[in-house]
């Protein structure tokens, strides 16, 4: 499995749903223009199949919005992370998924499912600035 594909491809799905006025990035950015999704940092399990061949890696990504004394933005981050919607991350990131039987990800995975949504807090970037936001953590199943 080729991570930074698969991170191409997470990014890349949350800008095909065209989610209004939000960005996505399939790296961390050093100075992100919020709303925004970037795909994160990556755990591998090569073992996770038990021998199957494939590896199950895990992408922390994260969804930023504006600072937490914003109302409007905490509001909107609840929109991002709702199961449906015009504004739901987790719909583009499942719709990725493929019909069953098809690969993932336009074939950079066999398999993703979205195992986690936590952290709603406060997290700066490199130069400090705060932002209000969460993780999302998506498994993905590859050879």
């Amino acid at each position: 499995m080729d991570i930074f594909t698969v991170k191409t491809e997470l990014a890349a799905a949350v800008r095909a749903a065209d989610i209004p006025h939000l960005d996505a990035y399939a790296y961390a950015p050093a100075k992100p223009v919020v709303p925004c999704f970037y795909a994160g940092e990556v755990t591998i399990d090569p073992n996770g199949s038990f021998g199957a061949g494939h590896d199950v890696a895990e992408v922390t990504c994260r969804v930023l919005v504006g600072s937490s004394e914003d109302a409007d933005g905490q509001m909107l981050l609840d929109q991002y992370l709702s199961r449906t919607g015009e504004h739901s991350i987790r719909a583009a990131l499942l719709a990725a998924r493929g019909e069953p039987g098809e690969a993932a990800l336009n074939g950079a995975a066999d398999d993703l499912s979205i195992v986690r949504i936590d952290g709603y807090r406060m997290l700066t970037d490199s130069s400090n600035e705060s932002f209000y936001g969460a993780d999302i953590t998506v498994r993905v199943l590859g050879s």
